[in-house]
């Protein structure tokens, strides 16, 4: 999904989470509202549209004195300082702005605001803030913040607990490496969690931490517990020191293994001895699968880049997960994007491959 997650792909999936999940009486697809993609020549039409979405907030209910919705927007900084408030701009909304109370905005400033400064902080790409926030219509058409929340985001949209993780975050979208961001969700701190978890360096996923000298005493104690319990050696970088991620080969990219992608903790090597083990369970034939070689059909091994390339669906893939609740997770998922009908593809060819090591050809001779 690099490169592919535009305003109007976010607002088609959120919306497709939404439909069908009901809240108080209704679906939650009635009460969510994610800006379409705003074009000049077709704002308009896209003014009418919204117009029609959010008119259930003129239409209060008898029990309450105001109906809500949900809103979900990238929000563009600074917020601006009105007599009556104060004023937001959501992107792709930049002809209706929404308002909040003065004491609101400053209850949010003081619990986000690491996330505000991040916007502006010294770095190549600028992370962007994402907010949720709850809505209603104060007056005809004019639309009142109740209460909200920021995320910070890349700029392809993955989440991110703090500006220390996007070098890391960057460098694995950059080599193309599918991996999981895990979110915090309802826990009081994401110290507890692995910052990434990479997909396709083994058997099983491999646990990424981060460690800035910038953390709190009291995180910092609890990501160096999660480290010293993981099984095996867990992998950790010290934001203070240069990344050790390596470059990834197209032809490691199936299956690699932590020593070929140099992913070997600076902290917790992994001797001769565990990798001699963890390589004599390999055949022969597995470790040239690995080292990308294929046996040659005239004999011999024949590197990879001979080999005419196969479309195996390979792709970065980011996803976000935590044992909450189903409803939220679906729509947080959904905010970086999900393929799993892609991993399935992935899985095939791998199964594919193991079963014919040759090439075939095709009835024109060209190999597939």
């Amino acid at each position: 999904m690099q490169g592919r997650r535009s305003q109007s792909v976010i607002s088609r999936f959120l919306t497709a989470a939404a439909r069908g999940v009901m809240v108080k009486g209704g679906t939650l697809e009635e009460r969510l509202f994610v800006p379409e993609q705003f074009r000049v020549p077709d704002a308009e039409e896209i003014g009418e549209r919204r117009r029609r979405k959010l008119a259930i907030l003129l239409s209060p209910e008898d029990d309450v004195q105001f109906k809500m919705a949900i809103l979900i927007g990238q929000l563009t900084l600074p917020v601006q300082s009105t007599t009556y408030g104060r004023r937001m701009t959501v992107k792709h909304m930049p002809d209706v702005p929404v308002y909040i109370d003065n004491k609101a905005w400053e209850k949010a400033e003081r619990a986000y605001k690491a996330i505000l400064q991040a916007v502006d902080a010294d770095v190549e790409h600028k992370p962007h803030v994402v907010m949720a926030a709850l809505i209603y219509a104060k007056r005809e058409h004019t639309y009142q913040v109740d209460s909200l929340t920021l995320m910070l985001v890349t700029d392809q949209w993955i989440p991110l607990d703090g500006l220390y993780e996007l070098p890391q975050i960057e460098e694995l979208t950059r080599q193309g490496q599918a991996f999981i961001k895990p979110l915090k969700f309802d826990a009081k701190t994401a110290a507890g969690f692995p910052n990434v978890l990479l997909l396709d360096a083994g058997a099983s996923p491999v646990p990424l931490n981060i460690v800035s000298p910038f953390m709190d005493a009291k995180d910092r104690a609890i990501k160096e517990k999660v480290i010293k319990t993981a099984a095996g050696a867990a992998w950790c970088w010290e934001t203070d020191k240069e990344i050790r991620l390596c470059r990834l080969a197209s032809t490691l990219r199936g299956s690699p293994g932590l020593r070929q992608l140099g992913l070997t903790n600076p902290r917790l090597p992994a001797t001769r001895e565990q990798q001699r083990a963890n390589d004599s369970g390999d055949t022969q034939h597995t470790q040239r699968r690995r080292l990308g070689v294929r046996p040659h059909r005239f004999g011999g091994d024949a590197p990879a880049a001979r080999r005419p390339a196969r479309a195996t669906g390979t792709r970065s893939d980011v996803r976000a997960v935590s044992p909450c609740h189903e409803q939220s997770q679906a729509l947080q998922c959904l905010l970086v994007g999900r393929a799993s009908q892609a991993n399935d593809r992935t899985a095939e060819d791998s199964r594919r491959l193991s079963a014919d090591p040759l090439p075939r050809q095709r009835p024109g001779g060209q190999s597939c």
